[in-house]
């Protein structure tokens, strides 16, 4: 999968972690905290955009999946939920909808205070400071999952794992629902960073295995 591609899952859960982000706080809290406290079910409401919508979003035609042979979306597919999250009961067009994806797609290196677009005859949307935000929470989570999660056929059958070990990424989040803390598990495996750890927790919860019960590391 390529750093800027996501699952519909994935994409989902991304802005979800972007809508529940405190908008404002004395100690702002990083992407990646952010990333692995929601995982961990912080705050503990239901996540305000799921797959279903993503699918939605496709299937009207507003925003475009990759050719592959799995759906995945772009980026501006992140960035175009979170919006339309926030204009919910404005009244668009798919058309207008279709034009906010657009321009959340061309998004990347304009001024973080400048970001304003016309997407109807009498609308705007300007995010603000806030898409910058948003930017970097799927920056975050692009990156630690190339940086940390591997799948190789040799180890595990290719269960989605640590890179460099064989910790299945579904077995550290078991752990962690069983019980155990970020801390037990950075003591038990001293040579894996914390962020690994934390990255593998984000991943097993945006690509859960269907039918199988969590299982134990190993």
């Amino acid at each position: 999968m390529r750093p800027g591609e996501f699952t519909t899952l994935e994409a989902a859960y991304l802005a979800s972690a972007c809508l529940t982000e405190p908008a404002k706080t004395r100690a702002p809290i990083a992407p990646r905290e952010v990333l692995f406290r929601t995982a961990l079910g912080w705050p503990s409401a239901e996540a305000p955009v799921t797959e279903r919508t993503v699918s939605k979003a496709i299937e009207e035609k507003i925003v475009s999946p990759s050719k592959a042979a799995r759906v995945k979306v772009d980026e501006g597919a992140v960035l175009y939920l979170v919006s339309a999250k926030r204009l919910e009961g404005v009244r668009l067009s798919r058309e207008a909808k279709a034009r906010l994806y657009g321009a959340l797609r061309r998004s990347r290196g304009r001024g973080r205070r400048n970001w304003r677009w016309k997407i109807a005859p009498t609308l705007y949307f300007t995010p603000g400071r806030e898409l910058g935000r948003w930017h970097a929470l799927v920056d975050t989570y692009a990156r630690d999952r190339h940086r940390h999660i591997a799948s190789d056929p040799e180890i595990l059958g290719g269960t989605p794992i640590i890179r460099g070990t064989r910790i299945s990424v579904h077995g550290v989040l078991a752990r962690l629902a069983g019980g155990d803390t970020m801390d037990d598990l950075v003591a038990d495996y001293p040579e894996v960073s914390r962020a690994a750890f934390e990255a593998a927790v984000v991943y097993a919860r945006t690509h859960p295995r269907r039918g199988r019960p969590a299982r134990r590391l190993r």
